[in-house]
């Protein structure tokens, strides 16, 4: 078994990646709702580590349950991945699912504060996995699919939050943290998008945002975006660091550049590569931004 579960994190949720990107995604989040509530970066203990361990098991819980979801479509559109395929079967994947969630609840229920947060997002998840009873409507839809699915990256950013506001003493339900939380929320919204952009030639029976809005439209969908994370994060961060969020504004406008030949020349690929470089640029200015006004 923990062969076949080797073969299967490898190649769908590799650890250090997936650990180093969870890590990202939870300090830019937790740094960000300090700075945005005006206080120094003064702590780090259990918490703060159980909540990074948190948003790296969650992303695996909720990978393992996609591979349970979408098992009969995988095995027309994805016919090598390590469970259609064969090499690594339910019973393993249903086992590590069990693992990862006892130990979620154990970290959470028994040595967090915030303890509402992360039963909401534990909730949602857990919905998510059952389709949320309405399989047959949501299943075959994408953008339902979307919009039902996406929020939990949302409900990860307030889970983020409220461990820095339990330890912090602020509320994460003032505007200007509910205006970071878009900013953050957005990354996971596009990264979703972008994924399934594709080139004409590249197209098959896998639906995909390029066939229902075609390849051009898609790609606007995510500047016009990824444009107002833009201007949400200048007023969070911009009126503390106008330089460095200069520099952001910048960035954006050479991944506009690029985003506007990609919808000229449709035969060009890897967009979506291109859209999730700028997102982990971005993310990564984000927190350089949060930690050098928090410090």
């Amino acid at each position: 078994m923990f062969k076949r579960l080797s073969i299967y994190l490898r190649e769908m949720y590799p650890l250090p990646s997936r650990l180093m990107a969870s890590m990202v995604i939870f300090a830019s989040v937790y740094i960000g709702a300090v700075y945005a509530s005006n206080l120094k970066l003064v702590h780090f203990g259990y918490q703060e580590l159980i909540g990074m361990l948190t948003v790296f098991l969650i992303l695996l819980g909720l990978r393992i349950i996609d591979e349970f979801k979408d098992a009969k479509t995988d095995m027309v559109n994805f016919p090598n991945r390590p469970l259609p395929s064969g090499r690594v079967n339910r019973n393993d994947l249903i086992k590590l699912e069990a693992v990862v969630v006892a130990i979620i609840l154990i970290l959470n229920l028994g040595f967090m504060p915030n303890k509402i947060s992360f039963i909401v997002m534990f909730f949602y998840a857990c919905l998510m996995s059952v389709w949320f009873f309405a399989k047959k409507y949501i299943q075959p839809n994408l953008l339902l699919a979307l919009i039902t699915h996406n929020p939990i990256q949302l409900l990860i950013v307030f889970y983020i939050m409220s461990i820095a506001g339990s330890i912090y003493s602020f509320s994460i339900f003032n505007p200007n943290l509910l205006l970071l939380a878009l900013v953050f929320y957005f990354p996971g919204l596009t990264w979703e998008i972008s994924r399934k952009i594709r080139a004409p030639k590249e197209e098959n029976q896998y639906v995909t945002y390029s066939q229902i809005f075609g390849r051009s439209r898609a790609i606007q969908i995510i500047v016009a975006i990824l444009l107002v994370q833009l201007v949400a994060a200048m007023f969070v961060y911009g009126q503390r660091n106008l330089i460095l969020m200069a520099v952001g504004a910048l960035i954006f406008c050479v991944y506009f550049v690029i985003s506007l030949y990609n919808i000229k020349h449709p035969e060009s690929q890897n967009y979506g590569k291109i859209a999730r470089v700028y997102l982990c640029v971005f993310q990564a200015l984000l927190m350089v931004v949060g930690l050098i006004g928090s410090l």
